[in-house]
């Protein structure tokens, strides 16, 4: 089955040009087919008819035979044919390997054309250069001159100052004489006239002069460009379309899904000369924004209003301030640097009907944090009703206020040099990783293609060889084909012309086999071919997505790598203010919770010492009545312990007067009282050691001191009582 799906593939590329051999190697169709039907009518068609309906005709009876009709046909030329049969399987062999060489070409000259692309880019980059470099320059000359005519204003008013002091002093001058004579009313009059004359012309002068320095200043700076910074979107669009005086940009509630990310630049034209910049910034202070991103937007936003913004309007709500809102000056010097706040101006807004007195009252008793903005932006501010859009008076009002601050900064816009030379660094470190990554790209994708056409052309080759190899194997199988048919034509003997059939079925079986391997070979290949070249696709694509992938995070890294020792040193120096700032006020608050603790310890120290002052003077109240109280019990006893004395010693010397020579019980009464004497004497010295000890020693304590007091007494009484009893008794036992 092989060998005739061969043979029909064969016949059907080549059948024009087979045909016209035949023609002139068999007239008469002799050995094309075996079927004696078939001959005949070959014959007969190509006797009786014209060439060209001889050749239709055949060509429709090898449609018609099939399979053995091309085989036949293909046997007939290898027969006739050798040469142009072998020319013909090399050209069908060579035309799938031309092909490929094509294709090879093909890859070279795409090759070719990327590298002239690459060419051609770098011109245009280079052309790009000059031109900005031209830019630059013309740029530099505009700046020169602008610093000329300034030059040239700065002496006419200098001029124009020394004619107006001139002018003063002879003013002056002519004052005098008029006051010295003031009783001539002609002179006086003239004097007078003459001085209002004077004056009005100066005053001409110098509205002239003014004019012609405004006109100047408006000369040098025909255009006012305006940035809008600030975090609701839609007040800024809303406050955008005010100023341009139309619909511009999107003032209404912005969706989630419809979110500024970039800057936009709208201008009109007032006045018929002037023309008024805005740039729309989206939210530059917002946490969910990347320093990549943010640094990208300032850069789009200064292109925008190149070469420089004149003012800055800062928009943010009246009412509405939290943590954000604090960290706002933090972030304008971290993104803008210091130079921008002389060009700031803090635009209030507020969707409220209240007066101007009342927003103006609420600025000055407002939040400390927008009270630090508004000092920080040189006390500059406006106030806008964004319940509606402003309107026009509002609008005047807000360009009055901008130009008045133009005016004072000299119409110098904001070019930070910082942010500048930053801006450059990007620019050039981005053209140079945008070469890089195209030379990268370049080189990759050439690389994948040289592999890829190495890998092709290996495993083509491979097949090749095993084709050949089957090809041979077939050309062999049908040499042997064709020596059993003729085998089988010559053998007469049925049972080996069986064997021959059988054997030439084989090997006809055999070739199908084989044909089948090669046909199987060739898809293969084919879809091998698909393949590689597919995953050639995808691995270019892969390379092109991990080069996005790649260029980006290292665009961002080199892009960090310029920007952190400057944002490092920035932090740096605001954590520095804010750790200052942070320990005046932890060590203000402790100043004052000390002072507060100290006068609370005073306070507190002061109670307790009057209380215990006043328990103190309650003590000593109760210790002087209680020794009022012991000394005139004191009193009362030994006045009455003195009576009984003075009574027994006179009653006593009674006795000894009506007995002088005296008796044992007398001798022992005059005993008894030197011992009631020597008892009052010492008891009358302890009374008086302990009056005084109690008077003397600070040391003790009142209650200490009263306590021993009382103690004493009583103890010294007990003692006289207890030993006066016993002697008593003594004695009235004897």
């Amino acid at each position: 089955m092989e060998s005739q799906d061969y043979a029909v593939r064969f016949v059907d590329q080549h059948r024009a040009e087979l045909i016209e051999r035949v023609r002139a190697v068999d007239t008469i169709g002799r050995g094309l087919l075996q079927h004696k039907k078939m001959h005949n009518r070959w014959t007969l068609l190509l006797l009786n008819d014209t060439s060209q309906n001889t050749m239709k005709n055949i060509y429709n009876d090898l449609d018609l035979g099939g399979a053995p009709a091309k085989q036949a046909f293909y046997k007939l030329l290898k027969e006739h044919e050798p040469q142009l049969l072998q020319e013909l399987e090399t050209e069908n062999v060579s035309g799938e390997i031309q092909g490929h060489r094509e294709e090879q070409q093909h890859l070279k000259e795409e090759r070719e054309k990327e590298r002239q692309e690459l060419e051609a880019w770098r011109a245009d980059r280079e052309t790009e250069e000059m031109e900005l470099h031209q830019m630059r320059c013309e740029l530099q000359r505009e700046r020169e001159e602008v610093e000329k005519m300034r030059d040239m204003i700065k002496k006419e008013k200098e001029s124009m100052n020394r004619k107006n002091k001139t002018q003063s002093k002879s003013v002056e001058a002519q004052k005098s004489p008029f006051r010295k004579c003031q009783s001539m009313d002609a002179i006086n009059n003239l004097g007078v006239k003459d001085q209002i004359k004077q004056e009005k012309e100066s005053r001409s002068l110098l509205r002239k002069c003014q004019s012609l320095d405004r006109n100047f200043k408006f000369a040098s700076a025909p255009e006012l460009r305006l940035v809008l910074l600030g975090r609701s979107t839609a007040e800024k669009s809303l406050i955008a379309n005010g100023i341009l005086g139309r619909e511009v940009f999107v003032s209404g509630t912005p969706s989630p899904t419809k979110v500024q990310m970039s800057s936009q630049m709208k201008h009109r034209t007032v006045a018929g000369t002037r023309v008024v910049v805005v740039v729309n910034t989206p939210d530059w202070f917002s946490s969910t924004v990347s320093q990549f991103q943010l640094w990208q937007d300032v850069k789009h936003c200064m292109e925008l209003s190149a070469p420089g913004p004149h003012a800055f309007l800062l928009v943010t709500e009246m009412h509405e301030y939290g943590e954000v809102q604090a960290t706002i000056l933090e972030k304008m010097r971290e993104i803008l640097g210091d130079d921008c706040f002389p060009h700031t101006i803090v635009l209030l807004t507020h969707a409220s009907e209240l007066t101007e007195s009342i927003t103006g009252g609420f600025v000055h008793t407002g939040s400390p944090d927008l009270q630090r903005i508004i000092t920080r932006c040189g006390n500059r501010y406006h106030i806008l009703n964004t319940s509606n859009r402003p309107e026009g008076h509002q609008i005047r009002r807000l360009l009055e206020t901008i130009e008045k601050m133009v005016e004072e900064n000299q119409w110098s816009f904001y070019s930070s040099e910082m942010h500048m030379e930053v801006m450059s660094q990007i620019q050039e470190v981005e053209q140079k990783l945008q070469r890089e990554r195209a030379e990268r790209k370049l080189r990759e994708e050439l690389e994948a293609k040289e592999k890829f056409e190495k890998e092709l052309q290996e495993t083509l080759r491979e097949k090749e060889v095993v084709i050949q190899v089957q090809k041979e194997k077939i050309t062999v199988l049908e040499e042997r084909i064709v020596e059993l048919e003729e085998e089988l034509k010559e053998e007469r003997d049925e049972e080996k012309k069986k064997e021959l059939e059988e054997k030439l079925n084989k090997e006809v079986e055999m070739r199908n086999v084989t044909q089948n391997e090669v046909k199987r070979l060739k898809e293969e290949a084919e879809k091998e071919k698909c393949e590689r070249e597919e995953e050639h696709r995808e691995e270019i694509e892969e390379i092109r997505e991990n080069y996005e992938g790649k260029a980006q995070a290292e665009a961002e890294r080199h892009v960090m790598k310029i920007l952190l020792p400057e944002l490092f040193s920035r932090l740096q120096s605001t954590l520095k203010t804010k750790i200052h700032n942070e320990y005046e006020r932890q060590t203000e608050e402790k100043n004052h919770e000390i002072a507060a603790i100290k006068e609370a310890c005073s306070r507190e120290i002061e109670r307790v010492q009057r209380l215990k002052n006043e328990e103190m003077q309650m003590l000593m109240i109760q210790m002087s009545r209680e020794i009022k109280r012991i000394k005139t019990e004191n009193k009362i006893k030994t006045e009455r312990l003195q009576g009984e004395m003075k009574w027994k010693v006179g009653r006593m010397k009674l006795n000894l007067e009506s007995s002088p020579q005296g008796s044992p019980g007398e001798k022992k009464g005059h005993g008894e009282i030197h011992w009631i004497l020597r008892n009052l004497v010492i008891v009358s010295l302890l009374f008086l050691f302990l009056f005084v000890l109690n008077h003397t020693c600070g040391s003790f304590t009142p209650e200490m001191i009263l306590v021993c007091f009382v103690l004493s007494n009583m103890a010294i009484f007990t003692f006289f009582l207890v030993d006066w009893g016993l002697r008593r008794a003594i004695r009235l036992l004897d």
